[in-house]
């Protein structure tokens, strides 16, 4: 566990059951421009098929009210980022940069070669802090 200077504490999804992981992504997610639901079963089958590594994930903590999460999945020595967010109520107070680094920490711990993530073109907020990680653009991804 990693306790903030604000009493927010990271905590490994692991140590959380998938409903109130799947909660923490939702309430995360909200706002964005493409929904973004999960139950526990469909996010058991997404940890399951795309190699999430719940004990690397996180989940922000603010008392018992998740307030933003950090998905990690790993396929030999290149991982990704599987979903990251912040509720509506924490953005721009820097818990989404003190997130990104607890989770850069863990994949360079897991001992990741290559880090990767997808964020929408229009998402500036979500680039900076990305760029700010040591992320780069390599590529556009199109959503049909």
């Amino acid at each position: 566990m990693t306790l903030t200077e604000d009493g927010v504490r990271f905590v490994s999804a692991a140590s959380v059951s998938l409903e109130a992981y799947a909660a923490a992504i939702n309430s995360s997610f909200e706002g964005y421009p493409v929904q973004i639901t999960f139950t526990a079963a469909t996010l058991a089958r997404r940890v399951r098929f795309e190699q999430h590594e719940l004990e690397s994930s996180l989940v922000a903590l603010d008392g018992d009210e998740a307030v933003g999460m950090a998905g990690l999945a790993v396929r030999g020595d290149r991982g990704w980022v599987s979903g990251f967010g912040v509720v509506p109520a924490w953005r721009r107070r820097g818990l989404g940069r003190r997130l990104m680094s607890e989770l850069v920490g863990r994949a360079r711990a897991y001992g990741l070669r290559r880090l990767s993530l997808d964020v929408l073109a229009g998402n500036a907020a979500a680039i900076r802090l990305y760029e700010g990680a040591g992320m780069r653009a390599v590529r556009d991804l199109l959503i049909f």
